[in-house]
């Protein structure tokens, strides 16, 4: 892949501060198909995205070089959901040129990550995924990695993250959560939010108070993108 490069890639220029992040288009990549990984990593920024979030779509057995060939073919800015262990892990990756590492429900059963990754590459360049349910009226736990209630209150959790050196979160709520049951959790935090959930748009991830949205790649934020234009319309007219 080292030999292919998308010319037109968007280059963020070096005396230029890193914009606010609304938009994170995922995408998958496979390693025998990088090159259409990166095409559609340039063509979610193009679309809109503000970050790029890369997952893997097949087992990677090397995530730092992944990133490093990914941004050589298409400079954009990436969040790397390549499975963190530690601290070591995701300075490694930060050094490949991501600039946020995921860390995933390892955080659940190794508290101390939290401290540890934030210590090493800095609170915001660290993403904690939280996954979460309503498993009673009023009651919204985290789920562990095989999609089951841990019997941990989502609110306390992302207190946690907070307390051990967090700030930002990705927060996944089950299809069956209701909208309304989020906006306590989220209102409730001082971490920066992002959403995640298929059908939910922009709009209702910034009313329920998060910072931003995790759609699917370009046309997911091509999407998004109209929504906005419509309601700066409806707002203007």
């Amino acid at each position: 892949m080292s030999c292919f490069r998308i010319e037109k890639a968007y280059e963020t220029p070096e005396d230029q501060a890193e914009e606010a992040i609304q938009l994170i288009a995922s995408i998958t990549v496979k390693p025998s198909r990088a090159v259409f990984a990166a095409a559609a990593a340039l063509a979610a920024r193009m679309a809109g995205s503000d970050l790029v979030l890369i997952r893997p779509g097949a087992p990677i057995i090397d995530p730092k070089t992944m990133i490093r060939e990914l941004i050589d073919a298409a400079d954009v800015p990436i969040a790397a959901d390549l499975g963190c262990a530690g601290p070591l892990s995701a300075q490694q990756l930060i050094a490949a040129g991501a600039r946020k590492v995921v860390i995933s429900t390892e955080a659940l059963l190794h508290p101390e990550i939290i401290r540890e990754v934030t210590t090493a590459i800095g609170p915001e360049q660290a993403l904690f995924l939280v996954d979460c349910v309503a498993t009673n009226p009023g009651r919204i736990e985290v789920l562990d990695g095989a999609g089951r209630a841990t019997g941990i209150e989502c609110s306390a959790w992302l207190d946690q993250i907070e307390e051990l050196g967090g700030s930002n979160v990705i927060l996944r709520p089950n299809r069956t959560l209701p909208s309304e049951g989020l906006l306590s959790v989220i209102s409730g935090s001082d971490l920066t939010v992002f959403i995640e959930r298929k059908g939910w748009n922009l709009a209702l991830a910034n009313a329920l108070g998060a910072q931003g949205i995790v759609t699917e790649g370009a046309l997911g934020c091509h999407e998004q993108q109209e929504q906005i234009g419509h309601a700066s319309t409806e707002v203007n007219s």
